[in-house]
């Protein structure tokens, strides 16, 4: 059975796929993607949903109730949470989701002492893997380091 600070933790990183597919969203929706960074960004939120929709296996199959997605997520105020005060460009929007990314991976990495159930540990740095993919992905189309450090936390 699972501890009460992995419920928590799952339900954390839950509610952070939940923000980060709808973030995306809107992100394609702002159409200031080129074809090739849109493509990209379909691509990941299609895998932040297959990731969701683990965790909401997970919660459900230990006997946890997984947190809802919100109503709606602002993401202007999600991009100055991250860094970015204005979305007018393509630059704006990959630098957004780089850095929702790079929080992700740092936010699962954080995690991984929260938990005991191996299962649960095994999709924390699976995820957390996934991130940092996407993170030096992301760095790449926008000229930075994909990878600027030795060790991510």
């Amino acid at each position: 059975m699972p501890t009460s600070l992995e419920f928590q933790t799952m339900n954390a990183a839950l509610a952070r796929e939940h923000q980060m597919v709808a973030v995306y969203q809107k992100c394609i929706d702002t159409k200031l993607l080129s074809t090739a960074s849109q493509s990209l960004a379909v691509k990941f939120q299609t895998q932040i949903k297959d990731q969701r929709d683990c965790w909401i296996y997970m919660l459900k199959q230990a006997g946890g109730s997984p947190v809802a997605a919100l109503a709606s997520y602002d993401l202007a105020s999600i991009a100055r949470g991250v860094g970015v005060s204005s979305l007018s460009s393509e630059t704006d929007i990959l630098t957004v989701m780089a850095n929702l990314e790079d929080q992700a991976t740092r936010a699962y990495f954080a995690a991984v002492p929260n938990f005991v159930v191996a299962a649960f540990l095994q999709k924390t740095v699976a995820i957390g893997a996934n991130k940092a993919n996407h993170t030096a992905a992301l760095r790449v189309l926008l000229n930075q380091d994909p990878a600027p450090q030795a060790f991510v936390g």
